[in-house]
């Protein structure tokens, strides 16, 4: 009885091994010390089925079978950070798989900057409509007001086709707050950009 209790945990030790070496993001270094305390509890084992088979005192032999449970709780121990271990580790090889699809996409990526910029000013201006909102309100006009100002312009403009910067620049209450000046700012593309190099800089480190 004592032997089977023994090989099984043996057995249940040295897949446990195989799993550590399997996991592809663990440095060398952590599965040897996992391996190696793993190795120690095996070797320890081996020694007790050796005693075991020796023994001649029943008493004695009974202890040494309990403490096969009692003196090895290395599953107690290691199974939670083995569960955690192996479920970063499959994490971990999910992103890096990611991030490598996403870097051969961006490498692979083609931009055409004038195509982009022509795209751009087919809405007629619509694109910058929130930040006209924005700077009305900015200029003292009451949020509720802007929103229903700007939201007029902007349908009018995409029902019936009309350059809605052109509208805007036609309606009184809009360029009593905001000068020609204020309103170039406004459908400005670069100040929309004006932090994108922080923001990379920011994501992608120096």
């Amino acid at each position: 009885m004592g032997d089977k209790a023994i090989d099984a945990r043996v057995t249940s030790l040295n897949t446990r091994i195989a799993k550590i070496n399997a996991l592809k993001n663990l440095s060398n270094a952590q599965k040897s010390t996992f391996a190696s305390e793993f190795q120690t509890r095996i070797t320890a084992l081996a020694a007790l089925k050796t005693k075991i088979d020796a023994d001649t005192d029943p008493a004695v032999a009974k202890a040494d079978y309990q403490s096969i449970f009692t003196d090895n709780r290395i599953f107690a121990i290691f199974e939670p950070q083995m569960s955690i271990m192996a479920q970063a580790d499959s994490i971990i090889t999910r992103a890096n798989a990611l991030l490598a699809k996403t870097t051969d996409l961006i490498d692979r990526l083609l931009v055409y900057p004038e195509r982009m910029k022509k795209n751009l000013e087919s809405t007629g201006g619509l694109i910058f409509s929130g930040q006209l909102l924005l700077d009305l309100a900015e200029a003292g006009m009451m949020r509720e007001d802007a929103y229903r100002l700007v939201q007029s312009h902007a349908m009018r403009s995409w029902k019936e086709d009309l350059i809605f910067r052109d509208e805007v620049a036609k309606d009184a209450s809009i360029t009593a707050l905001l000068s020609q000046e204020k309103l170039d700012r406004t459908f400005d593309y670069m100040r929309q950009l004006g932090n994108v190099d922080a923001i990379f800089k920011r994501v992608l480190g120096e």
